[in-house]
């Protein structure tokens, strides 16, 4: 969709994504053909992936349109947002700005989550070197 609209850093996030993911795939293929370094290329698919969605979060926080986006919401679904503000006692003057800070607290919780989450996993691939190791190589050798 983003590739389609012309939406550049979405676009390349997505592609760069997807390219972190294959690094990863080439990494446990590696390691299944006896090679050690595939852990390398694991823990940096890692990384790399954290850092793309890093920057991404950071661009969509930065350059969320909330007026564009409610007028790209479709008639009906506007319509029950208005009544669920109204009901709510809040402005539908201020509908952008709300869902302008609902966006920061998303992409903020989303680079918070991948961060847990890549980073545990680069911790995990890094400390199973010495028993991928082992496996590769045999007890004692290196």
């Amino acid at each position: 969709m983003a590739a389609m609209s012309r939406n550049l850093p979405p676009t390349l996030a997505g592609v760069l994504a997807s390219g972190w993911g294959i690094a990863e795939m080439h990494g446990a293929n590696k390691l299944r053909n006896g090679d050690p370094k595939g852990l390398d290329w694991m823990i940096w698919s890692q990384l790399g992936l954290m850092i793309t969605v890093f920057f991404y979060a950071g661009w969509m926080m930065t350059h969320f349109d909330a007026t564009e986006f409610l007028n790209a919401v479709p008639a009906l679904a506007l319509e029950n947002l208005e009544n669920q503000f109204a009901e709510a006692g809040l402005s539908t003057v201020d509908m952008p700005r709300y869902f302008a800070s609902m966006s920061t607290v998303v992409y903020s919780l989303v680079a918070l989550l991948t961060f847990i989450f890549q980073g545990m996993m680069a911790r995990f691939y890094h400390r199973s070197r010495p028993a991928v190791e082992t496996v590769i190589f045999g007890p004692g050798r290196r």
